[in-house]
């Protein structure tokens, strides 16, 4: 495996201690296989009084034992000032990670804003990079016109660019993005989201929600609150957990509480992925009622947990939510969701929960994302030989 350098702009940090924990987990991926560091844009910081500010993070609840370096720069409204000190950023954080950790083989950057400081960063030390894209403006067409120059560039220039899902990249290719595409999922770490045999019958039926718990309701959870007011005038016998929290939070328990649902649903907050897996190990049905989605984590490792999932049809989910695994409906549709519930509490005995988990590890599992990504990273090592070049023929693909 070689030297990987990841360039994200999605991390776990103290403000955001669950942003960007897909990211996190295929750097511990790779470690399984070789060296990795991570250098964690963070973005401007007006409140630095230098041009930029880099810093290791020392906290091992955001490292998990990985060399993670935190670089922010001071803002700029002159355009072209602002973007140069991201790149002198970058190009200082660097020289510190081949300076006191090692010399980086290849660089993988997640989003396509950090992916075009990182192609730069690449051309000048010539090394290969690769970006993963995660990010749903592309299924959601909310790109704005500059944002949309950055990613054709920085994905038209990439040695390789890994969307999490199919969905993902066809969405890239219609806003006339070109790029040497390559679909790799999310990794799911099997020794922490996996199934075990349970003996305990219940009556009441567990319904689980795992999300980020914002204002702009883009996961559903309104729609999948008025589902269950509706589902109430049908039958008693179930319970939502809430695991996740966010600026829209208060908001939706003042919803739960005005549907008459206050004594049907609690919500837990954040919890570690340990805590997460227990909950997903103790659900009945996962729920995804989200607008949009690129991948859905949370689906992914709920498969690997034995779980049904009940998804809408918003993106990445119904790649691998099928007959077999789950329920997918319409998004925004508060009675398809009624509708899905109700029929999967009743049809709970028909899904193999052994199966359902050897699906997910077969997909998602460590083991064959980690081979995937071996071959990509051996593949564009070679394809950019000693001076890091790639032929004109092979961008064009």
């Amino acid at each position: 495996m070689p030297k990987v350098l990841f360039i994200t702009a999605w991390y776990p940090n103290p403000a955001s201690p669950l942003a960007g924990v897909f990211v996190r987990e295929q750097a511990k991926l790779i470690r399984q296989y070789g060296e990795v560091a991570v250098l964690h844009w963070i973005g401007p910081d007006p409140n630095i009084k230098a041009p930029w500010h880099i810093s290791r993070e020392s906290d091992d609840h955001f490292t998990h034992g990985i060399a993670t370096y935190r670089v922010s720069y001071q803002p700029s409204s002159i355009p072209g000032f602002a973007f140069a000190s991201k790149c002198a950023a970058l190009f200082r954080a660097y020289g510190e990670i081949k300076a006191n950790v090692f010399r980086p083989d290849i660089i993988h950057a997640h989003i396509y804003y950090a992916g075009l400081a990182a192609l730069l960063v690449g051309k000048v030390t010539r090394t290969p990079v690769v970006i993963s894209e995660h990010s749903s403006v592309f299924t959601r067409n909310d790109l704005k016109k500059g944002d949309l120059m950055r990613a054709r560039v920085a994905f038209r220039w990439a040695d390789a660019v890994l969307p999490v899902s199919k969905t993902l990249q066809t969405s890239i290719q219609s806003c006339g993005i070109k790029g040497r595409f390559h679909v790799l999922p999310n990794v799911v770490d099997t020794s922490v989201f996996y199934w075990c045999r349970s003996t305990s019958k219940v009556d009441c039926k567990r319904v689980l929600l795992v999300c980020a718990l914002d204002n702009s309701d883009k996961k559903g959870v309104s729609h999948l609150l008025e589902a269950l007011s509706e589902l109430r005038g049908r039958r008693e016998d179930w319970h939502l957990d809430i695991v996740g929290d966010g600026p829209g939070r208060r908001r939706y328990e003042t919803l739960a509480e005005d549907l008459h649902l206050a004594d049907k649903v609690a919500f837990h907050g954040s919890r570690p992925h340990r805590e997460v897996a227990e909950f997903m190990r103790r659900a009945d049905i996962l729920t995804v009622p989200s607008r949009f989605e690129t991948f859905s984590v949370v689906s992914a490792e709920a498969l690997a947990c034995g779980k049904p999932v009940l998804a809408t049809r918003c993106g990445g989910p119904e790649e691998f939510i099928d007959k077999h695994t789950g329920l997918l409906v319409p998004p925004a549709d508060s009675k398809a969701l009624c509708d899905g519930l109700d029929y999967l509490f009743d049809h709970l005995d028909e899904f193999r929960p052994e199966v359902i988990s050897q699906c997910a590890t077969d997909r998602f599992g460590p083991e064959q994302i980690g081979t995937q990504l071996q071959a990509i990273y051996r593949a564009n090592i070679r394809r950019g030989g000693d001076d890091g070049s790639t032929t004109e023929a092979t961008r064009r693909q």
